[in-house]
C-alpha cells in the first residue's frame, strides 16, 4: 500500500479472529472479499494499492467505501 509516498506492508491484525476472514477454496471465475489491515499515522490524503501477482487469478478491486 502506497499512502501519502509512504510504502506500508500489512499489519499482522490483518489474521486476528476478529475480522473473520474466511478460509476457503476460491475456484476459477469464483469471489471472495477479504479484508487488509494497515496502521496508518494520521489520515492520508491518497492511497494506492499494489499487488504483484505471483501466480493464480488477478485480483480486481471493488470500489466498497469511500474513504480515498
Amino acid at each position: 500500500m502506497l499512502i501519502d509516498a509512504i510504502k506500508y506492508t500489512h499489519d499482522t491484525a490483518t489474521y486476528a479472529e476478529s475480522i473473520k476472514t474466511p478460509t476457503v477454496d476460491v475456484v476459477k471465475g469464483g469471489e471472495t472479499e477479504t479484508t487488509i489491515v494497515y496502521l496508518v499515522k494520521a489520515n492520508p490524503s491518497t492511497a494506492t494499492l499494489k499487488y504483484k501477482q505471483l501466480f493464480g487469478p488477478e485480483l480486481v478491486r471493488t470500489k466498497h467505501y469511500d474513504h480515498f
